[in-house]
């Protein structure tokens, strides 16, 4: 019995541990998504400005160029790590999952154990009843011969 309470205590250990991680994947992905969203919007935002090629210095304008260009790759990048952050946190959800399974099963075990003790116990205990009351019970008929009155 003490085995499987240990063992049930470590399940449960497991499955909280990885529904942390879990949450932690979760709360990374919405940070993440905050970020992408507001780096999009900013890079619309300073593409969608207009720029007249006169009121610029030609350098300026090729720095501003470079500007959109590296927004678009961290945008990409940004993308890119959301998307693994979503495939680590699904594997991450199935594990707990499983965790979670076996952690009911052991749990239906450990109860089921705890009832069929339960009731070894009570037999056990009937049958000490039993064993007292029928030595009892020989017990008067061998005292009432000793003393030669007949129970008939």
């Amino acid at each position: 019995m003490s085995k499987l309470s240990a063992l049930l205590s470590i399940s449960r250990m497991q499955s909280q541990r990885e529904h942390a991680n879990l949450e932690k994947k979760r709360q990374s992905i919405v940070r993440l998504n905050k970020q992408l969203s507001d780096l999009v919007q900013y890079a619309r935002s300073y593409q969608d400005t207009t720029v007249s090629s006169d009121s610029y210095i030609p350098a300026l304008f090729g720095h501003r160029q470079l500007f959109i260009t590296q927004l678009g790759e961290q945008i990409g990048e940004l993308s890119d790590r959301g998307s693994t952050l979503k495939d680590s946190a699904a594997e991450c959800e199935k594990r707990w999952q499983f965790l979670e399974a076996r952690q009911q099963a052991l749990e239906s075990m450990y109860e089921r154990k705890c009832l069929e003790d339960k009731k070894t116990q009570y037999v056990k205990e009937l049958k000490e009843v039993d064993d007292i009351a029928s030595s009892r019970h020989s017990g008067l008929d061998g005292s009432t011969r000793v003393l030669g009155v007949s129970s008939a």
